[in-house]
């Protein structure tokens, strides 16, 4: 392995680099009911050896909230009035789906692993309003030494069926 080559795989190792990989929806997806995504990943010119390929879904709230209050100025001893918007975001839920371990992804090849999903029961429909919104993500993680590469975060919204 000439020199060139062995930085190219030393960057790859320090940036999670290596690999170009993307969540394609399969089946339309559903609040408790499964449904099957696809992911592909192809690898550049050198092997991966993963430890774990996973898929991280959340379900997220964000709120907004304006602060008001008063402040008294220092230069002058005058009150003034102060606002601000405040926001934060928590992880309703979560859940991770084991894709594959201890695999070697090897050089110039293209994979392509179907999931079966089946979001947390606990997990909210999206909703958006002037200050809050839930929504749902996912996002694929190859770990191994180094930096783990990613995939892009995926928005999506389930549709919800009354059963």
């Amino acid at each position: 392995m000439g020199f060139w080559n062995k930085l190219k795989q030393a960057k790859n190792y320090l940036t999670g680099g290596g690999l170009d990989a993307h969540i394609r929806f399969t089946d339309e997806p559903r609040l408790k009911q499964p449904f099957m995504v696809e992911l592909n990943a192809v690898i550049e010119d050198h092997d991966i050896e993963v430890r774990e390929i996973n898929l991280i879904i959340r379900n997220i709230e964000t709120v907004k909230v304006r602060v008001t209050g008063n402040q008294r100025s220092t230069r002058d001893n005058q009150v003034i009035n102060t606002s601000r918007d405040e926001t934060e975001t928590n992880v309703l839920c979560e859940d991770k789906i084991v894709v594959t371990q201890n695999t070697l992804l090897e050089a110039n090849r293209k994979y392509n692993w179907n999931v079966q999903v089946h979001l947390p029961e606990r997990g909210n429909p999206n909703y958006q309003s002037e200050n809050c919104k839930i929504y749902w993500t996912m996002q694929a993680f190859f770990e191994k030494g180094g930096n783990d590469p990613n995939t892009d975060l995926v928005y999506f919204e389930p549709a919800y069926t009354i059963s």
